[in-house]
């Protein structure tokens, strides 16, 4: 984490402007979106895909227990937004 923050830095507002539209990608759960804008997507989306397209919206680490898909379903639910 402490390298990727130092090369953020090292490398500038271009560096920072792609890793805000990364994570804003990832705190989304817009992984087609954020994959593609990886250093490497062909290898990444290979790495998410290895055992078949993921089933769940989460993350392949969180799965069905992503604090994000949570909070996502939770402001959704006090909406009163049909879930997906």
């Amino acid at each position: 984490m402490a390298a990727h923050v130092a090369d953020t830095i090292k490398l500038g507002r271009r560096a920072r402007a792609w890793d805000d539209e990364v994570s804003r990608f990832r705190g989304k759960l817009m992984w087609r979106e954020m994959i593609s804008k990886l250093i490497d997507p062909d290898r990444a989306w290979a790495v998410y895909t290895q055992y078949g397209e993921p089933r769940v919206k989460g993350c392949t680490m969180c799965g069905g227990y992503c604090p994000m898909l949570m909070v996502m379903q939770q402001v959704k639910k006090i909406r009163g937004e049909v879930d997906e």
